[in-house]
């Protein structure tokens, strides 16, 4: 009887094992709603980034190729579409003349989109330098948005 006594017994008892699932549960149920506010951040930082890239990249298709290019703004579809504009009367991809590069749809990501610019187009003539500019919104919420800014001068910024 005095060997059972000797011998030490290891491990946690079932109380203990709770109290620490609990405790874990409670910070878990604490960080999801960070965890989901985080989400929608970054998603709009992506999509405003993109949307940064897609100027760069038809300001350098404008020089490259010595054509006009230029994005439109679809606000009630939340689309923006990037094209090249062979018809130096207007700035519109659909009156002929033209080649679309492609079409981003920020609804698919939960987002809206605005523009400041005259018909919701902004564009860069064949030297790079833009005849439109103006701002693109992307919104998450009211108070929550991110804008991609073509100033004047050519420049190109996320604020």
């Amino acid at each position: 009887m005095s060997r059972l006594k000797n011998v030490k017994r290891s491990g946690f008892t079932l109380l203990e094992v709770m109290i620490v699932v609990a405790i874990v549960g409670i910070g878990a149920a604490l960080a999801y709603p960070n965890m989901i506010d985080m989400v929608h951040e970054y998603r709009l930082r992506s999509v405003a980034r993109g949307v940064f890239s897609d100027l760069q990249e038809i300001k350098l298709l404008a020089v490259n190729e010595h054509v006009r290019t230029a994005v439109f703004v679809d606000e009630g579809n939340d689309t923006y579409t990037l094209f090249r504009d062979d018809n130096p009367e207007d700035w519109n991809f659909d009156s002929g003349g033209g080649e679309l590069i492609r079409t981003v749809d920020v609804k698919a990501e939960g987002l809206e989109i605005t523009c400041t610019a005259v018909s919701d187009t902004m564009g860069f003539n064949s030297r790079g330098v833009p005849d439109k500019f103006g701002t693109i919104t992307i919104k998450l919420s009211a108070i929550r948005e991110k804008k991609v800014v073509l100033s004047i001068a050519g420049n190109i910024r996320v604020e």
